[in-house]
């Protein structure tokens, strides 16, 4: 199988694939929030907001999706965001006293049930390394993410780098963490072939903010 990364930012897609990206998305989490009994969530309205949206394809397949919104917390409009009144604790606070506030999130972490493990690389490793990565370069305090803890998500963080800062809470009916990532303390995947895939990948698209990339896995 060959990976075959997209990114797509506001005004720089083209329809078809956004459009292909977004039925896989809507598909799998209207999946997951049924399967996990939420009926409160707004995977539409999240899908157009994001500054990011990436894709992994096989052939013209989405297998994997995350997006990434950024924030400025010197702005009010921002710290007031539906995204940090999710969970019951002071996320806002929590990361000015630390002096964070040019931020970005990752969010709705997707993959194909079929694609989850392909030999020794795991997709769900390639994307987490690959949206990680994405930000050791860019102008920002941090990265968060809220994890889902069945799923390994929580470990999977911890071993690209990220402090989890808050804990065991509830989210959909499921426990979660919530995970910062400091750009300077991003860590790479201990397998080397794995990381390899990634910084291909990160390469390829780094060169070109919409572009098809392939790399075989």
């Amino acid at each position: 199988m060959t990976i075959k990364s997209k990114l797509f930012t506001k005004g720089d897609y083209t329809h078809n694939d956004l459009n292909i990206l977004y039925d896989f998305y809507k598909k799998i989490w209207s999946g997951t929030f049924e399967e996990l009994n939420s009926t409160k969530n707004s995977i539409v309205e999240d899908f157009h907001r994001f500054d990011v949206k990436v894709g992994f394809f096989d052939d013209n397949f989405p297998v994997a999706f995350h997006g990434y919104q950024f924030f400025d917390l010197d702005l009010i409009s921002d710290r007031e965001h539906a995204y940090f009144s999710q969970v019951n604790v002071p996320l806002v606070k929590a990361l000015m006293d630390q002096g964070i506030k040019k931020i970005s999130t990752l969010e709705y972490m997707c993959i194909c049930p079929d694609y989850r493990k392909n030999g020794n690389k795991r997709i769900g490793e390639i994307l987490g390394g690959f949206s990680t990565q994405y930000f050791i370069d860019k102008k920002l305090d941090g990265v968060i993410t809220i994890t889902r803890n069945d799923r390994g998500v929580n470990r999977m963080c911890r071993m690209y780098g990220g402090e989890i800062i808050y804990e065991a809470l509830k989210l959909h009916n499921v426990e979660v963490d919530i995970a910062l990532f400091r750009p300077g303390f991003i860590k790479p995947n201990p397998d080397p072939d794995v990381q390899n895939t990634i910084l291909t990948l990160l390469e390829m698209t780094n060169n070109n903010p919409y572009h098809l990339n392939g790399v075989a896995a």
